[in-house]
């Protein structure tokens, strides 16, 4: 049975201050990850906080045709009747990326319609780039949604382990983020693994999609995510891919699952699906443009003995991965655990560093490999995940030839259970367990 909750985003805090400005405001994420949820949230705000009355906000869907017909025809005659006089009228415009020439019809109501503010949602930032970033430069302030983050996974499925996890989690932050010094850290286990960790680990098999973690049973839980998959992925992507049949899509998207992580070699990855590399590479720009995956380029500085090329493939959401390789077992029954916590850990890092840091991945022709490197403030944040059980601090060798050649001063390693720290040269190297972040 599905639980009667209403989760407040992380992203409203983000959001609320621009609530007052000229800009106009875009919400952009995947299918089903709660944008029109977020947009009422933001109703409530502009009614509790800017003592904004219902008769000054209006909400619309392009999904529906005779809306976008009529906006389409005269943006300005759709946004004008809607104006109080003397006060600011917020627009809620759900899936944006249908309108044809949406930019410039944006551009034109900014320009000539004083007293209006709209926001926009919508699932395919390759439209919303194309038809309406260009004409809104300085006009529009953009916002990225995610599915849950592990924060709001918990609100919905067990919100007393929140107090604890938000300490943990600034204690991290503060090193991860500001690169903040932090009092040492006492080498122990974590007091509250018995709860958090269970948790965590769900969340690594169903991921954050809002329906999804607010869904009680498993049989549900799998229903809605195969929806998400047909609905979306075979039928919007392929939609945009101008595709006959959706059965190479799905080939892609169930070999992207099964290398998360990995490096992606285009080669490989066209003799699996039976496209050519120009099309593998078209249908990997569309489904990161559609967040679906995220591509993750290598660091370096070498050449000669550093990877240069290939990038990584992490999915949007574990759930929707795990989905597609139709394997939601437990963690004790499944071989892919350090892939699926490396998921995890790279869509939270996401959404930390979001427009504030460039996040990367580390490889040596040696092999050696750091799974993040974070640029930050001018510096480098080497994070390395290892989803085992630590008894003391360990320093890969991995991640100590990266702390030899290029000093950072602080690096990260997440894992299963364990606080500390340690030094590897002048490097601080702190240890935290993963479902912190």
């Amino acid at each position: 049975m599905e639980k009667e909750k209403l989760i407040q985003r992380e992203i409203l805090a983000k959001i609320e201050p621009f609530l007052k400005r000229k800009e106009f405001l875009a919400i952009v994420g995947p299918r089903q990850c709660g944008k029109t949820t977020l947009l009422g949230q933001i109703k409530e705000v502009l009614a509790r906080s800017l003592k904004v009355p219902d008769s000054r906000m209006h909400q619309f869907s392009f999904e529906d045709a005779a809306t976008l017909r009529e906006f389409e025809d005269d943006p300005t005659a759709f946004v004008r009747p809607l104006l109080a006089p003397h006060a600011l009228s917020y627009i809620f415009i759900d899936e944006f990326q249908y309108a044809r020439e949406g930019g410039k019809k944006l551009k034109l109501i900014y320009d000539t319609v004083p007293g209006a503010k709209v926001l926009v949602t919508g699932s395919s930032s390759l439209d919303l780039k194309a038809n309406v970033g260009k004409f809104m430069v300085g006009r529009l302030i953009t916002f990225r949604l995610h599915p849950f983050s592990f924060r709001e996974f918990l609100e919905a499925e067990d919100p007393r382990h929140g107090r604890t996890y938000d300490a943990g989690h600034a204690l991290l932050l503060r090193a991860v983020k500001e690169g903040e010094a932090l009092p040492p850290v006492a080498a122990r286990e974590d007091v509250s693994i018995l709860s958090l960790q269970p948790l965590f680990e769900t969340y690594c098999l169903w991921g954050g999609y809002p329906a999804v973690a607010l869904e009680a049973r498993r049989e549900g839980k799998a229903a809605i995510i195969r929806d998400i998959y047909n609905n979306f992925l075979l039928r919007d992507v392929r939609g945009l891919l101008a595709l006959a049949t959706e059965r190479e899509l799905a080939r892609m998207a169930e070999f992207l699952a099964a290398q998360a992580g990995n490096l992606t070699v285009y080669q490989n990855v066209s003799q699996a699906v039976g496209l050519d590399i120009r099309a593998v590479k078209k249908h990997l720009s569309v489904l990161e443009e559609t967040f679906v995956i995220r591509m993750l380029a290598p660091w370096f500085r070498n050449r000669q003995k550093e990877l240069v090329k290939n990038p990584k493939v992490y999915f949007e959401d574990t759930g929707f991965r795990n989905h597609l390789m139709s394997n939601f077992n437990p963690f004790e029954k499944r071989a892919d655990v350090g892939a699926l916590v490396e998921n995890a850990v790279y869509a939270h890092l996401q959404r930390i560093f979001d427009v504030l840091g460039k996040i990367s991945f580390w490889r040596a022709k040696s092999q050696a490999e750091v799974d993040f490197i974070v640029e930050r403030g001018g510096e480098l944040l080497p994070i390395e995940v290892k989803y085992t059980a630590l008894d003391r601090p360990r320093v890969s060798r991995s991640l100590m030839s990266f702390i030899t050649a290029y000093r950072p001063p602080l690096a990260v390693v997440l894992n299963k259970n364990f606080w500390g720290e340690t030094k590897a040269g002048q490097c601080r190297v702190i240890f935290a367990p993963a479902y912190y972040l």
